[in-house]
């Protein structure tokens, strides 16, 4: 594994894009989870105020945070950010986790409250 210091003196005045192994859009991502959880997962497009709506509703981020989420995710739906690297191997030291490994790995954390 590389040293932080290390990463940063081959970055340095560089900018790093972390990516998975795999580029994703919502219809995708909710394919895999329902495969890998074992449980039907729809996706459904919603507006940017109902996405904004919906995350401060959850009372688990700050206004900065849901605003930074949405613009993300808007850019991913527009195919904005379809640029796939290596950057965020070369920090793990490691291949990152495909997205259907990544539920199966976390299942208990994606299971509905009872």
């Amino acid at each position: 594994k590389r040293s932080f210091d290390e990463l940063h003196q081959s970055h340095k005045h560089g900018i790093m894009c972390f990516t998975g192994p795999e580029l994703i859009r919502g219809p995708q991502l909710a394919e895999e989870a329902s495969e890998a959880l074992g449980t039907k997962i729809r996706f459904q497009h919603v507006s940017e105020d109902e996405m904004c709506k919906y995350l401060k509703q959850t009372g688990e981020l700050c206004k900065m945070e849901i605003e930074g989420f949405v613009e993300v995710m808007c850019n991913i739906e527009k195919g904005h950010l379809e640029e796939q690297t290596k950057d965020l191997e070369k920090l793990m030291g490691k291949k990152p986790m495909r997205l259907r490994d990544f539920f199966e790995h976390h299942e208990d954390e994606f299971k509905p409250s009872q």
